[in-house]
């Protein structure tokens, strides 16, 4: 990728596609390349430097156009704000993939919460050109060196933190684009405590992707996130491996005790003297407001921790997702409701195809 400073400023204009996956730069190096004038719209960018700064200049200079981003496996290095902020900027994303995105910052008031306490100097700024080498690279790799010195400046300065996110919300909130045909994330959150409002928040805005062919899904808590909504006081996740999302009287689960009786609510088998289901905690959650996801091919579930889909969701979403052809993933950790869904997949749904490791 080193010929970039070779390019005159009309053929980087030209450029749409940028693959800098494994590549060894530091994320403000890497900033750099991106704020050369490139208007892309593919970048991939898997297991790199990919951070804030990179992504300070997607939002800035390629909101625009991109159409395609993939910055899975960059070690964490963009922080979850700016994660949501590249969703909310890009409002011709097409495909998005990612390792993570905190349930909180699905949210309008939280995420505005989250984003005033961002420091102006550290956001949106366009790296400073630098000749300093990374550790590792010395003179005698004079390519390294020569580039990150020899780049152009941008022909326009980015817009401010403050200026974007000004004008984000002057529109109505829409947290990813509504055109995106592929999405690959893993939501995270922590323990509830007040309210169940965990996956119903992430279902109520996946049913705004109506164009999805493509859901790559993951769920798992976090005990280090914290940002919580100062209304609501609001966190998501699970105890001791079981996905919770709320008692029954909205109280958090205690600790072993509480393992055992969220996983028999969670299964399909009736509770004591009586003879009804009880319904999954995706039912309760939300799940049939995806019932817009007609364009759904891949269902991929493979990144859900302790999934506990029932069988009558399975058997939902396979009438209602009428272009589904392939199921990735467990979609129960219950060896009997695995089996079932299993055959009802085969029986009744011969058109899909289910790939899980048992």
């Amino acid at each position: 990728m080193f010929h970039l400073v070779t390019l005159e400023a009309d053929q980087l204009a030209r450029m749409t596609s940028l693959d800098v996956s494994h590549i060894d730069l530091f994320d403000k190096q890497l900033a750099t390349v991106l704020s050369s004038g490139l208007r892309l719209v593919r970048l991939i960018a898997v297991h790199s430097p990919f951070g804030d700064f990179c992504a300070d200049q997607v939002v800035c200079a390629m909101a625009e156009t991109l159409e395609e981003l993939d910055v899975r496996e960059c070690h964490l290095l963009v922080q979850n704000p700016m994660v949501q902020l590249m969703l909310v900027a890009c409002r011709k994303l097409k495909v998005f993939r990612a390792d993570e995105i905190s349930v909180n910052d699905m949210n309008k008031s939280t995420f505005l919460n989250n984003s005033s306490s961002w420091s102006p100097t550290a956001r949106f700024s366009r790296p400073s050109l630098t000749s300093t080498s990374p550790s590792g690279y010395g003179s005698g790799s004079g390519a390294m060196t020569g580039y990150i010195a020899t780049v152009s400046a941008p022909t326009s300065a980015p817009l401010s933190s403050m200026r974007m996110l000004s004008k984000l919300m002057q529109r109505d909130w829409q947290w990813a684009c509504v055109e995106l045909e592929e999405l690959d994330v893993t939501f995270v959150g922590s323990i509830v405590q007040s309210q169940m409002d965990g996956l119903p928040l992430v279902y109520s805005q996946l049913a705004q992707l109506t164009e999805l062919r493509r859901l790559s899904f993951g769920w798992k808590h976090c005990i280090e996130e914290r940002r919580l909504s100062s209304s609501t006081g609001v966190m998501f996740g699970t105890v001791d491996g079981v996905v919770v999302l709320a008692s029954p009287r909205g109280s958090p689960p205690s600790s072993t005790s509480s393992t055992a009786s969220s996983s028999s609510s969670f299964s399909s088998t009736a509770s004591a003297g009586t003879k009804t289901q009880h319904k999954s905690p995706h039912f309760r959650a939300g799940l049939r407001r995806l019932w817009k996801l007609t364009q759904l091919r891949v269902f991929d579930v493979e990144k859900v921790q302790n999934p506990t889909f029932s069988v009558s969701d399975v058997k939902w979403f396979g009438k209602r997702w009428e272009g589904l052809r392939r199921i990735r993933g467990r979609l129960s950790m219950d060896p009997e409701t695995e089996l079932a869904i299993q055959d009802l997949v085969q029986k009744d749904f011969t058109h899909i195809t289910h790939h899980h490791h048992n």
